[in-house]
This record gives C-alpha cells, structure tokens and sequence, in this order.
C-alpha cells in the first residue's frame, strides 16, 4: 500500500519542506492544559500546515496498522476501562510507568517499530527512504541544542507512540512466557502505563514481573518512573490502574479510588452550587467540556448513569448549536462519550 496523502506535484516536497521546519525547531506554539486532578500538562501544538500532514499520516497509518489485544491506549474501542478490567481477579501484578513517556520516544524508535509491522512492507518498498525520514521528522519536535521528542498536542503523537513501543510490548510478552508459562499471566499498557499480572499463586510473581517491565524499558532506552512503580499482591491494599481499582473478582465492578472518587464530588459541587455551569453559553468553555468529559469518564468506569446527568446537557446543547435534530444528537452524543472516556 503506498502513501498517498500528499498534495504536490513531487510527492516528498510537503513533507521535506515541513521537516525542515520542524528540524529547526519551528513550526509549534506551547500551551497548557488543566488535568482533573489539577495539575497542568503543557502541550506542543503544531502549526497548521504541520498538523495537516501530521494528521493525514497518523490516519493511514491506523488504517493499515494492527495493535495487539495488549495494547490498550490510543486505539478505538480500548480505554483505562478496558486496561483495568483485564486484570481483574488478579492474585499478583507489577505496575510500571515509563517517565516521561512521549518526551522520550525519538524517530529511531518509530522508524524501528515501523520496520517490524508487516503490512507496512509496501510503505518501505514504495516510498524515498529520505521521504520516510522526511515523513517521521515532521512529526516530532525539535528543539535546538536538544533531542527530538513525541510532542504531546500533535495528531500523530499517539499512534506513533505505540508503534515505537511495539518491540517493548513484544519483548515482554516474550519474556513473561519464558518466565510464567503460556496461559500463567496477563499483560497490557495503556500509554506509559503497564502491568503485568496473574490469577495463579506464582512464587514472587510481583518482583519478577516488575525486574521484566523495568528490563524491557531500559532496552528501549527509556526509563521507568520509581515513584509510579510498584509490586502489589492480593490480600493488601486494593490493584489500583489508572485512578480504578481493580476488582478482586474476574466478574466484579470497577469503581475509582479514593482519591479521583473525591476530585469528581468537587467538580459535582462545582456543578450544583452554580460554580461551574455545564449549560448555556459557558457550556462551551473549555473548562465546562472538560468537565464532561470527566463525568463521561466516570460513567464509562461505573456503568452508573446518574453520572450523565451533568455531562450530557453540556453534549446535546452542542449537537442542537450545530443544527442537529433530536435524533442525530443522540448518535452524536454516544460518539463523544465514546472518545470522552478513552481521553481520560
């Protein structure tokens, strides 16, 4: 399958020319985002012209590419729900995130994880190599004196990164079978984070599986976040991923911890004591539709509706300001919950 995304007459101009840019460090604006917990996430937003190719390449590359069932982040139809839920009736589990994640990914890692992916053989094949480098320089931020990074606010970001994390989650699939044995664990990675469980009693699983996930990060050259990483086993205190507790059965229901349970009653609070209004015009703020986005989150963890209550005001006020009748907000409205809940 060849790529054909571009517009000029000589397929490699676009993407030589915005490479170029990006290679002497232009080309993005920085801006920050709030978190639910408060905490600020700078972002590398690209210029227009840039995230235009960045956007249509990263779309090819999700038409063709094939993610294992591991892999959890980025991808349609997976989320933190679906990271958690697969460990359920876990008796042993080691969680590692990787530090820094995107900051650490260089077009090494992506050209690599590229190389390795079968169907895209043709792309190899069919494309100037100066055109593939052309192409995955464009996507990364280069900033001078400095190493290129994955930067967080580009289009292509996300799928790049799981491409350039293939080899890891191959090695460490290949590496728990050699040390539990088919059938004897379960491993998945949402983004940066990663665990590696198992429903048996298996001598010192936490400790061997955490030394597997901190081995497969270092052979890529990143390194994993000390503070974030961890050995637990059943009887303690409960599996948490991602701000969800991980049910002790394989057929229980999820639920948030503590502590992102307390961060959603205060935006509820927020919500009821006019503090924050999720109708109306400042429906549209940015805060406002993060905060939606929040409570889709919560109810995709839950199941429990009443969490929609909030949201879906702010959601179907959108769907009729965009001329939408009843019925197409509704299907407009299950989309947005759908991509809502995987942002989280």
């Amino acid at each position: 399958m060849q790529l054909t995304l571009f517009q000029s007459d000589t397929p490699g101009d676009r993407a030589r020319l915005l490479a170029e840019r990006a290679r002497a460090g232009d080309g993005y604006r920085q801006a920050c985002i709030r978190r639910p917990s408060g905490k600020l996430r700078r972002l590398d937003v690209p210029e227009d012209d840039l995230a235009d190719l960045q956007r249509e390449f990263a779309q090819w590359l999700s038409r063709v590419l094939t993610l294992p069932a591991e892999v959890m982040g980025f991808v349609p139809r997976r989320s933190v729900v679906t990271h958690a839920r697969r460990h359920a009736g876990a008796r042993a589990a080691a969680i590692v995130d990787i530090a820094d994640f995107f900051g650490s990914v260089r077009p090494t890692h992506v050209d690599h994880g590229l190389s390795i992916q079968p169907r895209f053989g043709n792309f190899y094949e069919q494309n100037d190599p100066e055109v593939r480098r052309d192409l995955i320089d464009a996507c990364f931020r280069w900033p001078v004196g400095a190493k290129p990074y994955l930067p967080q606010g580009a289009p292509s970001s996300p799928v790049l990164a799981n491409i350039a994390a293939r080899r890891l989650d191959s090695q460490i699939v290949q590496a728990a079978l050699a040390a539990f044995g088919a059938g004897m664990f379960t491993y998945s990675r949402y983004a940066d984070d990663l665990a590696l469980s198992t429903q048996h009693d298996i001598p010192d699983f936490g400790r061997r599986a955490r030394a597997i996930l901190e081995a497969g990060i270092a052979r890529m050259g990143w390194r994993a976040s000390p503070e974030k990483s961890r050995s637990w086993r059943a009887g303690t205190a409960p599996l948490l991923l991602c701000g969800i507790v991980v049910p002790a059965s394989p057929s229980g229901g999820l639920r948030l911890s503590r502590d992102r349970m307390r961060e959603v009653r205060a935006l509820v609070h927020k919500v009821r004591t006019g503090e924050l209004s999720l109708t109306g015009a400042e429906a549209f703020t940015s805060e406002a539709m993060q905060a939606s986005g929040t409570l889709a989150w919560v109810y995709a963890v839950t199941g429990d509706p009443c969490w929609l209550a909030f949201g879906s005001r702010h959601v179907r006020a959108l769907a009729h300001a965009l001329g939408m009748d009843d019925g197409r907000a509704v299907a407009f409205y299950a989309g947005w919950l759908d991509a809502s809940s995987q942002r989280q």
